[in-house]
C-alpha cells in the first residue's frame, strides 16, 4: 500500500516538474518574441493592412505570460502539497500520522486546480501571437 502510494506520487511529482518545465519555456518565448517586436518595430514600417497583427500578438504574448504564472502558482502550490503527503507516508503507522494524512488531503481538495480553460488559454494565446507574427512578417515581405 505504501510503496504503492508513493510511486503514485512521484508520478505525480514528475509530471508536475514537466507542466512547469513547459509553462517556463511558453513564458520565456513569449518574454523573447514581444522583446524582439519591440525592438524591430522602430526600425520597420508596417504594411497597411498588417498594422493590427503586431498588436494583436503582443496581447496574444502577455495573456501567455500571465496565465502561464498562474498556472505555475497552482501547479506548485499543488507540488508543495504532495511533498508533504509524501514525507507523512514514511512516518511509521500511528494515529499522528493518519491525522496528518488526512489533514493534508482536506488541503489538497480545497486547493483550486488548473483549469482547462487556463491550460487553453495558453496555448491559443501563444499559438495565435506567433501566427500574427507570421502574418506581420509575410505582408511585409510581399
Amino acid at each position: 500500500m505504501v510503496q504503492d502510494s508513493e510511486m503514485l506520487l512521484a508520478s505525480v511529482v514528475e509530471q508536475i516538474r514537466l507542466d512547469i518545465d513547459i509553462l517556463k519555456h511558453l513564458t520565456t518565448l513569449s518574454t523573447g518574441a514581444i522583446v524582439l517586436l519591440a525592438t524591430f518595430m522602430d526600425k520597420l514600417t508596417p504594411a497597411k493592412n498588417a498594422r493590427i497583427a503586431v498588436p494583436f500578438a503582443v496581447v496574444c504574448f502577455l495573456l501567455c505570460i500571465m496565465y502561464s504564472v498562474k498556472l505555475m502558482m497552482l501547479t506548485w502550490a499543488g507540488n508543495s502539497l504532495i511533498l508533504k503527503f509524501k514525507s507523512i507516508l514514511v512516518q511509521p503507522d500511528s494515529d499522528d500520522r493518519k491525522k496528518k494524512t488526512e489533514n493534508v488531503l482536506i488541503e489538497l481538495k480545497g486547493l483550486p486546480l488548473p483549469s482547462k480553460v487556463a491550460i487553453q488559454i495558453v496555448q491559443y494565446s501563444f499559438a495565435l501571437g506567433i501566427v500574427s507574427v507570421g502574418i506581420f512578417v509575410v505582408c511585409n515581405l510581399w
